[in-house]
C-alpha cells in the first residue's frame, strides 16, 4: 500500500505532464508523452507528403511517442527528501 507521501509525490508528477505507464506499490513507472515538434512535423510534411499522403507525419509522430522521456519514481525518494537540509542563501538576507 502506497504511503500518503508517495501518492502526492505521483499527484505532483502527473500535474507536470507525467503519465504512469506502470503501477506497482514501492515504484511507478512514468512517461512523458512526445509527439514531436511543429517545425519536426512541417519539416517531414515537406519532404514526405507528394509520396506518403500525410502517413510519414503518422509515423514521426509514433517514433517520438515510443521515444517519449520515461523515469522511475520510488518511494525512498522521499526519504532522501525529507533528509535533505533546506539551503538559504545568506546573501540575500543582509
Amino acid at each position: 500500500m502506497k504511503s500518503r507521501e508517495f501518492e502526492r509525490l505521483i499527484d505532483d508528477e502527473e500535474i507536470e505532464g507525467w503519465k504512469i505507464k506502470e503501477d506497482g506499490d514501492e515504484r511507478v513507472l512514468m512517461f512523458k508523452p512526445n509527439y514531436g515538434t511543429l517545425g519536426g512535423h512541417t519539416l517531414v510534411a515537406l519532404l514526405t507528403v507528394w509520396w506518403t499522403f500525410g502517413i510519414g507525419n503518422g509515423l514521426y509522430a509514433a517514433y517520438k511517442y515510443v521515444k517519449s522521456p520515461q523515469k522511475v519514481v520510488r518511494e525512498e525518494q522521499i526519504e532522501v527528501e525529507k533528509e535533505q537540509p533546506t539551503i538559504v542563501n545568506n546573501n540575500s538576507l543582509q
